[in-house]
């Protein structure tokens, strides 16, 4: 691999670990694989912001045109899923964590120190 597209794998990844507790958009879960060359998966997540740590949609819904109600849902992915989905794609192991904040930044930081380790061999 290029260390063209590892310092732009490590660029996205950088960010990723910035997204803690987030539901990423489509869009914004696609930028952030792309650079590893797959295709990130997607659910459709429901908004149950009333329930015990449920998920709170914000924004504009784009299929009424109007701010996110309980009830509705959206597509996109959570942050730590992301992370998981691009350690698993590098073959990466990682440890399990409880909280998917700690998931999150486990995975982030096996595939950073991963990254770093291919850049170095290229210097």
């Amino acid at each position: 691999m290029n260390k063209e597209t590892l310092l732009k794998q490590l660029e996205a990844i950088k960010e990723l670990v910035k997204f803690d507790h987030s539901f990423l958009k489509p869009e914004t879960a696609k930028r952030l694989t792309e650079p590893f060359g797959f295709k990130v998966r997607l659910y459709r997540a429901r908004d149950n912001r009333s329930e015990f740590k449920g998920l709170t949609l914000t924004g504009i819904n784009p299929e009424t045109g109007k701010e996110f109600k309980e009830g509705e849902t959206a597509q996109g992915q959570d942050a730590h899923q992301v992370a998981e989905q691009i350690a698993e794609h590098l073959k990466l192991e990682w440890s399990e964590m409880f909280g998917i904040g700690s998931e999150l930044r486990e995975c982030c930081r096996v595939v950073r120190e991963h990254l770093e380790a291919e850049i170095a061999k290229i210097k």
